[in-house]
């Protein structure tokens, strides 16, 4: 029979305990106060129970603070001393709050006051708890490693504390953390069995430990963070068949994770399409599950399926968020249908959902392909951080579309306004565009500019971080020095460039455009050693253009003789090619200046040997006769 103290006492633990369960903090403190402080003749009618009840409940109601001074006033003006179970509340109410290193510093006193396990006396009441919020304290750290270490070295000592289901849950989160499947499985086998402990009281056998659905979801991250699907989805039908648990949807979205980080998108894409909710679930799948997998499909290159789970997400009554609608729009830029981007960015807006910077940056160059400068322009204000490759893509079509005030004016806001340094990318369009519309004055200016960010690029690295000069600035480069009449610039920035360490590869065009050039002002002398250059320094063979252009060089140069010559080379080739293919026998730029033999007809080296081989000494000698000023040309 229970008397009235122990009555009262059970009372008013629950009552605080269901308070605190919906969340009515400020009731369950008035309860603690009203009742359990109410004085039976010379005892009180409380104790540790109904302090680690009310700390508990402050804990959940989100008062950290209160729950501490509820702890502090323990022990002091006869209040009850705490015991284990209060220091393992009110470690968990540090660690629900962020302060996981002082509850870890609680241990302290814990040994101090003789509450913590020790080797070769019997373990105190309520040690398990300690060692729960133990073991969640070092995984908050960062520390699970030393969690499991924890949790080993505390049930192995001569006092024998008996882990409870909160206690090996806290340690499948912690391997969950580390992403060791097979210490969590292993956890999972341990509570399914009796296990015989020893302590300096005997041998007690702990008996099966029921594997609630919180434990198995801790199991299948394990798995799912070391990308073992199979494992995962062994423990989703264990839980129907041998756990008698039912999965929620954690559950299964953690199996649909481990498939996506197996590479098994196959497998995660029918799991999302067998319906809208999974099989043995009533809960419908989560925006997550399907974010999730669109990026799975993506690394997989499967965009078409990305594309089908974006509508079937809709279809479905969910609410895409700024990740997930990034990853469509990102998918539908690549495969270059910008209706579909206009129609997804439409859909994210009608949400009230903002893209991240890139699918912004997606829809700007969606927009200014479809020639809607306006809107696109109109777009990139309305960012409040525009990056350089928005204002890059609405340069760039600017400079299509012949715009070339509008892009000046631009790039001035860029720098001035928004405070974006514009990188090599965007100074190539606008040179281009300048070229394209006959302004060599700003085109000469630009690409003083481009050179000024490759020289920074060659002399401090660090410096010039996103400037490095690709093959099409250089080229434009060389392409506004001629239009400025600096051809010896323009040939010597080449030679230069060709000695730099690191530099991009001269591209081939550069010396075709430099080649015309010479050959408009009859320098047949450079333009054969412009032909050497190529074949020594860039290992490139001249295509049939470029000995076009050294022929007229020394046409208007009136040097007939070394044209006759070249002449005679470029019928050779012509003779060769016709026998073998045209792609047999021309040397092409895109492919880096080889020859590439036609599929379907074989390569016979004696017909090329001869044109290989006059080609090449004819060549040389003209080149180096041209280049000796004590010589006269052939």
């Amino acid at each position: 029979m229970v008397d009235d103290y122990q009555l009262r006492e059970i009372d008013c633990v629950s009552t605080i305990y269901a308070c605190a369960a919906e969340g009515l903090t400020d009731e369950a403190v008035s309860v603690f106060r009203r009742l359990a402080r109410r004085k039976r003749g010379p005892v009180r009618a409380w104790g540790p129970p109904c302090y680690v009840a009310i700390i508990v409940a402050c804990s959940k109601g989100g008062r950290p603070e209160d729950a501490v001074a509820f702890f502090s006033e323990m022990g002091m003006n006869g209040e009850p001393a705490p015991d284990a179970a209060c220091y393992a509340a009110m470690m968990e109410t540090y660690r629900r709050s962020g302060r996981a290193s002082e509850a870890l510093a609680l241990l302290e006193d814990l040994k101090a006051g003789g509450m913590a396990e020790t080797p070769g006396r019997p373990a105190p009441r309520g040690s398990h708890l300690v060692l729960a919020a133990t073991i969640r304290a070092l995984t908050d750290l960062g520390r699970p490693a030393e969690a499991l270490e924890r949790f080993d070295q505390a049930r192995g000592l001569a006092s024998g504390v008996i882990p409870d289901g909160g206690c090996y849950g806290a340690a499948l989160e912690a391997a969950a953390d580390l992403g060791n499947w097979r210490r969590a499985l292993h956890l999972i086998e341990e509570m399914g069995r009796e296990v015989e402990y020893k302590n300096v009281r005997g041998t007690f056998v702990r008996r099966q430990l029921r594997v609630g659905r919180q434990h198995y979801v801790a199991a299948m991250r394990a798995c799912a963070k070391a990308g073992e699907s199979e494992q995962a989805l062994a423990l989703l039908r264990d839980m129907r068949t041998r756990g008698g648990v039912r999965p929620d949807e954690k559950c299964h979205r953690w199996a649909l994770f481990a498939c996506c980080q197996d590479a098994q998108w196959r497998r995660a894409y029918a799991m999302l399409l067998e319906g809208p909710a999974p099989p043995s679930c009533d809960a419908p799948w989560t925006l997550p599950c399907y974010t999730t997998t669109m990026r799975a499909l993506v690394r997989a290159g499967q965009t078409e399926e990305v594309l089908d789970l974006w509508h079937l997400l809709l279809v479905r009554g969910l609410a895409p968020d700024a990740a997930t609608g990034d990853i469509a729009l990102s998918v539908a830029g690549k495969q270059k249908r910008w209706e579909l981007v206009k129609a997804i960015f439409d859909e994210l807006q009608g949400r009230g959902v903002e893209p991240y910077e890139a699918g912004i940056g997606v829809v700007i160059e969606g927009l200014c392909q479809q020639g809607q400068l306006k809107e696109a322009l109109a777009l990139l204000r309305q960012v409040s951080a525009p990056n350089v490759i928005m204002f890059t893509s609405v340069l760039s079509g600017m400079g299509r579309a012949g715009e070339l005030a509008g892009a000046l004016a631009l790039l001035e806001e860029m720098e001035t306004k928004a405070g974006v340094r514009p990188d090599h990318v965007a100074l190539t369009c606008l040179v281009d565009a300048c070229l394209k519309t006959g302004d060599v004055e700003n085109a000469g200016r630009l690409a003083s500019r481009l050179e000024a960010n490759a020289l920074a690029q060659v002399d401090c690295p660090g410096q010039a971080e996103g400037m490095q000069e690709d093959e099409r600035s250089f080229g434009v480069r060389v392409r506004t020095m001629l239009e400025q009449g600096y051809w010896e610039d323009a040939w010597r920035t080449i030679k230069e460039a060709e000695t730099v360490e690191g530099h991009v590869p001269v591209p081939a065009m550069s010396y075709s455009v430099l080649l015309n050039a010479a050959a408009k002002e009859g320098r047949w002398r450079d333009a054969l050693e412009m032909l050497l250059h190529m074949r020594e320094k860039r290992g490139l063979e001249p295509s049939t253009v470029d000995l076009s252009s050294a022929i007229n060089a020394c046409r208007v140069g009136g040097e007939t003789r070394t044209a006759l010559k070249l002449l005679e080379l470029l019928d050779l080739r012509r003779r060769a090619r016709g026998r073998l293919g045209k792609r047999a026998a021309e040397p092409c730029h895109r492919n880096g200046g080889k020859v590439l033999p036609r599929r379907g007809v074989a390569e016979n080296e004696e017909d090329l040997s001869p044109y290989q081989v006059t080609y090449g000494l004819v060549l040389d000698l003209l080149a180096r006769q041209a280049s000796s000023a004590s010589q006269t040309p052939p």
